[in-house]
């Protein structure tokens, strides 16, 4: 009997996980598509079908036990290099660090576009993550990666970090008919004075 129910729950996790990739997989409805869902007319939703359907799914799969599953077991999938909304974007982060010597350094993080193929391979999965983490939502990993970032350089040079500050660029592609790129100026999202008590506690 334990082993049939062991067998039910492991297929109901299976089942669960497999129904949750593909809801969250699913891209987001067109930019300006009508958000309003209730005064869509049904002429409106023959018209738009799949575009309703795309938005009836981020109502209630968005921010939902869902995305908290995927993103609490780092299983999150996305189509943000899909249509019909591809990311129209490059962001990149970096850090400056000051010294209680008074120098200063700027540290830039890995960017698949600039490294060589077998650094890009390893460099990835930490490229994902600060992908992810300097994002507004995610401000509770800030601290975190500004002790990472402190402890990582203070291992190198012995110079002991007092302070740690991140800035997220932001630059725009062309569009068609354009020429150049649209570069926003730097923006701190996050500056912490570092503990010296806690260099060496995460290596």
């Amino acid at each position: 009997m334990a082993q049939l129910s062991n067998k039910i729950f492991l297929r109901f996790i299976i089942y669960f996980h497999l129904i949750a990739i593909v809801l969250i997989s699913i891209p987001k409805p067109p930019s300006g598509f009508i958000h309003d869902l209730e005064r869509i007319t049904w002429r409106e939703t023959f018209a738009n079908f799949s575009a309703v359907l795309l938005a009836y799914k981020e109502r209630f799969v968005r921010d939902s036990i869902i995305e908290d599953y995927l993103t609490i077991t780092s299983t999150h999938q996305n189509w943000n290099m899909f249509a019909p909304n591809p990311i129209r974007s490059d962001i990149w982060v970096e850090a400056r660090i000051e010294y209680d010597t008074g120098e200063s350094r700027t540290i830039s993080f890995a960017r698949g576009s600039r490294l060589p193929q077998w650094d890009r391979v390893l460099a990835e999965r930490f490229r994902k993550y600060v992908e992810v983490a300097h994002q507004e939502q995610n401000a509770f990993l800030w601290p975190s990666l500004a002790l990472y970032i402190a402890n990582s350089h203070y291992a190198i040079n012995s110079d002991i970090p007092v302070k740690v500050s991140l800035f997220r660029h932001t630059r725009f592609p062309p569009s068609p008919g354009e020429d150049g790129f649209k570069e926003l100026e730097p923006f701190l999202f996050f500056e912490t004075p570092i503990n010296p008590n806690k260099l060496g506690s995460i290596a």
